[in-house]
């Protein structure tokens, strides 16, 4: 199974929002996740 989820955003309401996943936190500003 292939996924990939990309998440940006520029927009200055999210600062200083976060994604957790497997118990880690990621900015939201920047995130880029791929996998195989």
């Amino acid at each position: 199974m292939n996924g990939r989820l990309t998440i940006k955003s520029d927009s200055t309401s999210l600062v200083g929002s976060v994604i957790k996943i497997d118990g880690k936190e990621f900015p939201v500003t920047d995130i880029v996740i791929s996998g195989n």
